[in-house]
């Protein structure tokens, strides 16, 4: 999905593609907030998606807003966050104190690795 700020992309892997990949580029903030928010929600929903790794790499920037949407993505199901140093993502739940309660790698290998335990 595309809007004026914020792209979307879903990948199947996996055995069985049971897994998901999902990459979203652009910002997060007030205005695409709800609207990731709701792609995740319904992508946790979909039948056979054992886990989500959510790739927010390519996120320039990342309000407080997403931080709701990703404690929230936590509470639906298997979720880890891709968002390595540097990035906007990583920035915002370091300052936030929300890194620490949730599944953060710094790759999407990684994010596999760890549904896949």
């Amino acid at each position: 999905m595309r809007t004026n700020l914020l792209t979307t992309r879903v990948l199947r892997v996996g055995h069985a593609e049971q897994d998901v990949v999902f990459r979203a580029t652009g910002e997060v903030d007030l205005n695409t907030g709800a609207e990731l928010d709701a792609e995740l929600a319904e992508l946790a929903a979909q039948p056979g998606v054992t886990g989500v790794v959510c790739d927010l790499t390519g996120v320039g920037f990342f309000g407080s807003v997403g931080l709701t949407v990703l404690l929230a993505a936590c509470d639906r199901g298997r979720f880890v966050v891709v968002a390595g140093p540097g990035t906007a993502a990583h920035r915002t739940l370091q300052v936030s104190g929300v890194l620490e309660a949730l599944p953060v790698v710094d790759t999407v290998a990684d994010g596999l690795l760890a549904l896949a335990r």
